[in-house]
């Protein structure tokens, strides 16, 4: 990290790592998330999507490491990244099933005066299970949306285990425990 030093009226740039950052007292102690930068050296992980979901990757360089972080890709918890990995996949294979099982629900079909409702899932807590629901003109990101109940109800039996897996188990931060 850069960091301006002044000392007898003169302002000098330095790189220094977070750990002597908090040596000195520079930077408070957060909690961890899981994508922080680790040191240019140090080893991370990226989701790759192939093998596992993940690979460590050292010593890469600023700029291979700057890409990485850039796309989000950039991780120093191997938990976070197989977690990532294993959710990202899912949100793919609902998609793909949805194009391979439905049919297109285009930007059209979200206009102010369409009367036809679009079906998707979500987990309720209290009741313990997924159910169904629909829009008509409200789109929300990464969600995916089904022609008919049937249709979102027969993907969610198709993908029930990752499911139920993702709405109680999947941790995106390490600090949510």
């Amino acid at each position: 990290m850069q960091v301006k030093i002044k000392t007898n009226g003169k302002t000098v740039q330095v790189e220094m790592s977070e750990k002597q950052l908090k040596e000195l007292g520079l930077t408070e102690e957060r909690s961890r998330t899981g994508y922080e930068r680790v040191d240019e050296d140090d080893s991370y992980f990226v989701d790759d999507t192939i093998n596992d979901g993940h690979e460590v990757i050292g010593g890469g360089g600023t700029l291979v490491n700057d890409l990485y972080y850039n796309n989000g890709n950039y991780y120093n918890d191997e938990t976070i990244v197989e977690n990532n990995a294993r959710a990202d996949k899912l949100f793919r294979c609902l998609r793909q099933w949805q194009a391979l099982h439905d049919q297109p629900i285009t930007v059209e079909d979200w206009g102010e005066e369409t009367e036809e409702d679009k079906f998707s899932f979500f987990y309720d807590y209290t009741l313990e299970r997924i159910l169904i629901s629909y829009d008509r003109s409200s789109r929300y990101p990464n969600v995916i949306y089904f022609s008919s109940p049937e249709k979102a109800y027969k993907a969610i039996k198709q993908f029930e285990g990752e499911l139920k897996w993702y709405f109680t188990e999947y941790m995106q931060r390490l600090d949510e425990v």
